[in-house]
């Protein structure tokens, strides 16, 4: 499970979601890739923190609607080895602790506006609630993860079944639903919003090679997986969805690796430079473009977010407040989070 989820490059986001297995305002209606125009950002419209964290390398990966920050920190400059999980709030730093068992790590992936966590550690996904952090299970195989967290509790992720195949799943109330798959061995869920509706990536019996099924992008509500097709290419994966219903995520084209949103049954191209990650209720969509830097469209609009050190980084969610959270660093990688200005209140 850890090794199908390390995956923090631009460029690796691409790659790794569409071939996973075999290794309160009006939400905008996005424009033709063509018409995507490009700006620099100056700091009276972004600002950008460093968590301060005391690692070598740290990644932000969660961000609420109060601005408590979730990730993880390591210890080794390429981010691999052990980890530990973090909620950041308001400068204050807390360790969220471990599931036990041999290998003392653990790693947070969402957060919702109750402050619950959730992330996996011992190869088990977590839900962390004031000091206490709980074992999710699994769908009856040996590990387990959980991605993304609504406010209501329900938490997304992926599992091994018995059979060692790896589902999405959704747990609620102690329970974790199996939510099948496209026809393929593989799914995995990777973000969840308040109507329960769900999305991520799934195999299907679809073969563009002998011996490996192609991966889409779906959407799961009421009981039933929807493939939402790709841009005209072999594969896709969704990365977020928004309370609207709009799915962003990255497709093959013919010819390129794009980025889309999906909504209303539409997949629109947002055109090869733009890798989203996520997108808040506003529409804003945050992810990085082909050479590293992060990035925000909004209004059709794709602009460079700032750095440390330089504009390389990436971001992976945003709030309805318009704070981002990612990483970013030239020397060494920093859990930070962005704050686009002039943003009202949700």
């Amino acid at each position: 499970m850890h090794s199908l989820r390390r995956v923090v490059g631009p460029a690796l986001v691409i790659a790794a979601a569409i071939t996973a297995c075999s290794s309160a305002d009006t939400p905008t209606q996005p424009g033709p890739a063509s018409a995507l125009s490009r700006s620099s950002t100056t700091a009276a419209a972004t600002t950008i923190a460093d968590l301060g964290l005391n690692a070598v390398f740290s990644l932000a990966r969660g961000v609420n609607n109060r601005g408590q920050v979730v990730g993880n920190t390591f210890q080794r400059p390429d981010g691999e080895g052990p980890g530990r999980a973090f909620l950041w709030e308001r400068g204050q730093v807390t360790d969220l602790g471990t599931l036990g068992g041999p290998v003392v790590a653990a790693e947070a992936l969402g957060v919702n506006d109750r402050g619950q966590v959730v992330g996996f550690s011992s190869r088990h996904a977590f839900l962390w609630e004031r000091g206490t952090m709980r074992d999710l299970g699994t769908l009856g195989g040996p590990e387990s993860e959980a991605e993304a967290i609504n406010n209501g509790g329900q938490v997304v992720g992926s599992a091994f079944t018995p059979t060692h195949d790896v589902h999405a799943f959704l747990w609620q109330d102690g329970v974790m639903t199996d939510l099948s798959t496209l026809g393929g061995h593989f799914s995995e869920a990777t973000a969840i919003n308040e109507q329960g509706q769900v999305v991520g990536g799934s195999l299907t019996t679809f073969e563009p090679f002998p011996g490996q099924p192609a991966q889409h992008a779906f959407l799961w509500q009421d009981g039933k997986m929807t493939d939402l097709g790709t841009l005209g290419g072999v594969g896709s994966f969704a990365w977020g969805i928004n309370n609207q219903g709009q799915v962003v995520g990255v497709s093959d084209t013919p010819t390129s690796n794009d980025g889309f949103l999906w909504q209303n049954g539409t997949m629109t191209d947002l055109g090869p430079e733009f890798s989203p990650r996520a997108i808040n209720s506003r529409g804003q969509i945050v992810g990085a473009d082909q050479e590293g830097h992060v990035v925000v469209w909004d209004r059709g609009r794709i602009t460079q977010l700032p750095g440390l050190g330089g504009p390389f980084g990436f971001a992976f969610a945003i709030s309805d407040r318009g704070e981002v959270a990612g990483y970013s660093g030239a020397t060494s990688t920093h859990a930070v989070v962005w704050t686009l200005t002039g943003q009202p209140r949700p």
